[in-house]
């Protein structure tokens, strides 16, 4: 009898022991579970700040991009302007050599005309038709 009161008295500290290690046990699991929880709200806090940062990143790219854009169109303005320039230019430079080439012609014609009233003026027929020598004066 004494050996089974012994026995109850051991196997009573032994539940004991058992359930203070369960709860022990479950007090370091939860305590885990609270660093894990405190981990998670700090890693969503650094995400929302990534996100921030990414966005803020985004946009700049995106200003860079519009402004590069810009840039682009107003060089394709400049080039056109030029072009445009250019021909105006080569246009001016076409009808100033076309005005020169028909004050040319105009004075070749001028001088063909007075050879040609020259030529009749003093071109003397015979009484058949025949031409006589010219007069020299």
């Amino acid at each position: 009898m004494a050996t089974k009161a012994v026995l109850d008295i051991l196997q009573g500290m032994l539940v004991s022991f058992g359930t203070s290690m369960a709860t022990a046990t479950r007090e370091e699991q939860r305590s885990w579970w609270r660093e894990d929880a405190a981990w998670r709200a700090d890693d969503l806090d650094w995400r929302g700040e990534e996100k921030a940062v990414y966005e803020a990143e985004s946009d700049c790219r995106q200003r860079l991009r519009k402004w590069h854009q810009e840039d682009i169109d107003q060089m394709n303005l400049e080039n056109s302007r030029v072009l445009w320039l250019r021909f105006l230019e080569k246009n001016r430079r076409d009808v100033e050599e076309k005005t020169e080439q028909l004050k040319a012609i105009s004075s070749i014609s001028a001088l063909f005309g007075l050879c040609a009233t020259v030529t009749l003026t003093q071109l003397s027929l015979d009484k058949e038709g025949e031409p006589s020598a010219p007069t020299v004066w």
